[in-house]
């Protein structure tokens, strides 16, 4: 089967800015494994996953290593694929995901994304940051030191590509898990 794919440059003004997603066609949903060997092939951030259905479009989005509940920049490529490439006619798209209904509006060269609102649940217990953030550490198979000098990186990302977007990835996730603490 060929699987129509596109790079789409989602929050951006030109073209190589903004978050890269890539976004698969499909005529059916394929096998979970498969769509998620597909996305660690593709080694962009998201692939989102497009499936005509009856009065929407059904979305699934897949990093290199793990199918994602929702993924904004992935969710706009994907509208854009759609309302270009797929449907130009129209001027705004539904999306049925794992995160619910998900609209996307074009008016001219601009999208809006209609995400879904979560109510607040409050904290169990007053945390401290270390308790905080230890889940989501743990949960980052060999963690890249933030201290590791740049030499030591390039090397290591020159020996294997796959390498360098994990490492990237891995200290982003920890950057995440030490702003969430601000």
């Amino acid at each position: 089967m060929k699987i129509p794919f596109f790079i789409v440059d989602a929050f951006a003004e030109r073209e190589f800015t903004g978050n890269p997603a890539g976004v698969c066609l499909l005529p059916h949903w394929l096998p979970t494994d498969t769509m998620q060997a597909i996305a660690n092939e593709n080694a962009v951030a998201a692939t989102a996953f497009v499936v005509p259905e009856r009065e929407a479009y059904g979305l699934r989005w897949f990093t290199p290593l793990v199918e994602e509940e929702m993924c904004g920049h992935a969710t706009m490529g994907a509208a854009w694929v759609v309302l270009n490439r797929v449907e130009p006619a129209r001027s705004s798209v539904v999306f049925s995901s794992p995160a619910g209904r998900l609209e996307v509006v074009r008016m001219g060269d601009l999208y809006t994304l209609d995400l879904p609102a979560r109510p607040p649940h409050p904290c169990p217990s007053r945390l401290d940051a270390t308790e905080i953030a230890a889940p989501q550490l743990r949960a980052i198979s060999n963690p890249v030191p933030i201290h590791q000098p740049a030499h030591e990186r390039s090397s290591e990302r020159a020996n294997n590509g796959r390498a360098q977007w994990r490492n990237r990835h891995r200290t982003l996730a920890i950057g995440l898990a030490q702003d969430t603490l601000r």
